[in-house]
C-alpha cells in the first residue's frame, strides 16, 4: 500500500513519474480503496520546509486549475470521490516566499 500511495503523491503528483492509474482486481477493490484512503488520510500536508510534510503546495494556480480540470471527465463518467481534504491557503509572504520582479 505504501508504494501505491507514494507513487501517486510523490511531489504532489506533479511530475511525469506519478502513477495516474492503479489497476486493482475487482475481488480486492473495496478493501484496496479502504486501505488506500486510510493511508492517504495520514499524509501530512503543509509547509514543505517542515520535514514531516509529505504533500506540499501545488506549484501555482494554473497547475491547480489543470489538476481540477483533469478530474471533471472522471466525475462525469461516474467516478466517485472517496476522500477530500480541504486545502490550506497560505500566502506566499506568510510562507517566506519572495516573488521575483520582472
Amino acid at each position: 500500500m505504501k508504494v501505491a500511495v507514494f507513487s501517486r503523491f510523490l511531489h504532489q503528483g506533479q511530475i511525469c513519474m506519478s502513477s495516474n492509474r492503479i489497476i486493482v482486481d475487482a475481488k480486492v477493490y473495496d478493501d484496496f480503496v479502504q486501505r488506500f484512503v486510510a493511508h492517504v488520510q495520514k499524509l501530512k500536508c503543509g509547509d514543505p520546509r517542515d520535514p514531516d510534510t509529505v504533500i506540499g503546495p501545488i506549484i501555482n494556480s494554473s497547475q491547480l486549475r489543470n489538476m481540477l480540470d483533469l478530474m471533471k471527465p472522471s466525475r462525469q463518467a461516474g467516478a466517485r470521490q472517496v476522500f477530500r481534504r480541504r486545502s490550506a491557503r497560505v500566502s506566499a509572504s506568510s510562507a517566506g516566499v519572495r516573488r521575483r520582479h520582472q
